[in-house]
Parts: structure tokens; C-alpha cells; sequence
């Protein structure tokens, strides 16, 4: 390509038609093209290099916040190790508990609790199928049954010491006996934790040493004042004592007209 170096060779018209070769574009175009770059007009770039070169040498400052930060997380030496754990084992025997705490694989403690049965609560729930088919099969943990005539009675072992609510009242035991077992929605039956602390015996392990077994208080009571050792709370349906026995699905442990 043949480079343009004397803006004189090229004149133009305006439109009056006069030789104009001094003021149009294309000739300062040319001399803009053909002037010469000196160190003055080169700080542009020295400019934009530099912040190139800055943004490059703060990136990898920029990156090792958040790395320091995830070896802090990822250290282990700042978590406990399995040395410094406390493990606890749960064991059964007959009706015996016995908690066991070891440390470094050394026991250093255990607790045994005596007849823990006693101690603990238990709540059954069941439907008017349910009911009548733990009365076949004479499941007492229900606590109430269904006797021939089709209502329901409590069993001898809970009389002293039950209450029991019917939709949310309480009633005696003859009010409980006339609520028929198709009135039954929901049963629910409640043995509360024992009305006593709850004891036992504890012993401490120290440098392989056994010390003298103590007997400690592990829980205490919850059980309020006055409350019984069980509870039965029953939600009725008083539609279904209607006719319309097509409806529903009965269990076949249910006998008699219903």
C-alpha cells in the first residue's frame, strides 16, 4: 500500500467550485496519519500498562482472604480430637440401665439404675378398631376394654389409680361405663413417670482407679401434686351410634349386632 506523505499531491473542490486543498477533513486526516508519536503522546499507554500490571499483582492478595480463612475451618488441630471426647454407652440387663462414659478408650465413669421400668412413661393410642382389638387379644397396657355388652370398663389393676377424661371432662368410672365402644374415635392411655426421684448408683473411675460407688439423684420428679399414676383421655363421635353400619369398616374381633 502506498503511504501518503505529501498532503499536496490531493486538492479538492468546494461547492463553489474553487480549489480548496488547505482546509478539507481529508487533509488533516492525512497529516494525522503521517504525524510522527513522540514520548509525550505515549503516556496513555504507559498509564493503562501500569494499571494493568497493578491489577495483576493484587489478584493473588485479593484470592488468600477466603484460603486463610478455609484453613482456619479445615484445621484440625482446632477440633477436639477422639482423645478429648467423652463416649457414652447405653446397656441393658433385666431391668437394670447402665450408662458408661469412656475417654481416650478408658472407662471413667457408670451409672446403674434399679428398676428403671418403673420409672419411665408410655402412652398408647388407638382408634375404636384398635380398642376392640386389643381387648381380644387383652393387651391391659390400653388400660380400658370392651365387655360383652359393647361398652367399656377399666381393668381391676388401674381403678385406684387412673383418671379419666371423656371429650375433655372428667368422669367417674360409672360415666366411663356407658360410653359405648361405637362412640370410640380416639383412646388415649397414659402412664406418667414416676411420682419418685429417680436414684442411682453412680461411680467414678480415675487413673484406673475405682472409687466408692455413691448413690446420686439422676432426675427429678416431674409429676405434679396430686396427678394419678395413669391417664385416659377418649374422643367421642356421637353420629356413629346411628344405624349406618354400612359405612364403616368394623374388626373382625368384634362380635354381636352392632
Amino acid at each position: 500500500m502506498k503511504t501518503l506523505t505529501d498532503p499536496t499531491h490531493f486538492t479538492f473542490t468546494n461547492h463553489f467550485g474553487e480549489v480548496h486543498s488547505n482546509k478539507s477533513r481529508l487533509h488533516s486526516r492525512i497529516e494525522m496519519m503521517n504525524r510522527q508519536s513522540t514520548w509525550r503522546s505515549s503516556w496513555r499507554y504507559i498509564v493503562l500498562s501500569l494499571l494493568l500490571f497493578l491489577t495483576a499483582m493484587c489478584q493473588p492478595l485479593l484470592q488468600s482472604e477466603p484460603e486463610k480463612e478455609a484453613v482456619i475451618k479445615n484445621d484440625k488441630s482446632q477440633r477436639p480430637s477422639i482423645d478429648q471426647m467423652t463416649v457414652s454407652t447405653t446397656s441393658h440387663s433385666g431391668d437394670t440401665v447402665i450408662f458408661e462414659n469412656y475417654k481416650q478408650g478408658q472407662l471413667v465413669g457408670r451409672v446403674k439404675i434399679e428398676n428403671s421400668n418403673k420409672h419411665t412413661s408410655y402412652t398408647w393410642t388407638g382408634d375404636m378398631n384398635q380398642l376392640m382389638e386389643a381387648s381380644f387379644f387383652k393387651r391391659k397396657n390400653t388400660m380400658i376394654y370392651v365387655r360383652a355388652n359393647h361398652h367399656l370398663a377399666l381393668y381391676d389393676e388401674y381403678k385406684k389409680s387412673v383418671t379419666v377424661f371423656v371429650d375433655g371432662k372428667q368422669v367417674s368410672l360409672e360415666e366411663l361405663e356407658n360410653v359405648h365402644i361405637r362412640q370410640v374415635a380416639k383412646v388415649y392411655a397414659h402412664k406418667r413417670a414416676s411420682k419418685e426421684n429417680l436414684y442411682g448408683v453412680a461411680e467414678e473411675y480415675r487413673n484406673n482407679q475405682k472409687s466408692v460407688p455413691e448413690l446420686k439423684m439422676i432426675q427429678a420428679s416431674t409429676r405434679k401434686p396430686g396427678e394419678t399414676d395413669f391417664v385416659i383421655w377418649i374422643d367421642r363421635a356421637p353420629n356413629r351410634l346411628k344405624r349406618d353400619s354400612s359405612y364403616y369398616v368394623f374388626s373382625p374381633f368384634y362380635s354381636g349386632d352392632f
